[in-house]
């Protein structure tokens, strides 16, 4: 009667943690929902939403390397801590956090003003890349802006107004 009582008990317990996990993990793409450091609701509305669409870059778009698709999976598999910053960002839409190698993003006040840095889904890419790409360099970050985000990036550009890395450097 005892061995009985355990493997329903057993059960409900893996029925439970499948139930958990495949709420946690389902709701933006497969991958852990993101956490939020000194970020207020509205924030973090708009930043979900954009995490959104860089997912489904990341999953179905040819907009980007096989080599960096699969660093940029294995950086959101691990999940992402966005952290609205206002030290240092004079002129940045984002910028590194500690520890740089790190999971998480800081995104500045610009990088909600479309206006300043374009849209909030190219500049979570741009920083996505930093970190889990391991590019320091703007190069690759700003080339996948416009290769991904064509319509809304704000990527540099050379006196001539073309880019000044172009979205071919995505590749």
């Amino acid at each position: 009667m005892g061995e009985m009582r355990i493997i329903p008990s057993f059960l409900f317990l893996i029925i439970a943690s499948l139930t958990f996990f495949s709420n946690s993990f389902a709701e933006i793409g497969g991958y852990p929902d993101p956490k939020f450091e000194i970020c207020d609701e509205e924030k973090k509305d708009l930043i979900k939403n954009a995490h959104k669409k860089v997912i489904d870059i990341v999953n179905n778009s040819s907009c980007m390397s096989d080599d960096l698709r699969d660093k940029l999976k294995k950086k959101l598999n691990g999940g992402i801590t966005f952290k609205c910053v206002t030290w240092f960002c004079k002129n940045l839409c984002g910028r590194e956090t500690v520890p740089v190698l790190g999971s998480t993003i800081g995104l500045c006040p610009g990088a909600f003003n479309p206006d300043v840095c374009g849209c909030l889904e190219a500049v979570e890419l741009h920083e996505l890349i930093h970190k889990g790409g391991g590019y320091r360099d703007e190069d690759k970050p700003q080339a996948c802006e416009l290769s991904c985000f064509p319509q809304c990036a704000k990527a540099e550009k050379n006196p001539d107004g073309s880019p000044k890395y172009p979205p071919c450097d995505c590749k």
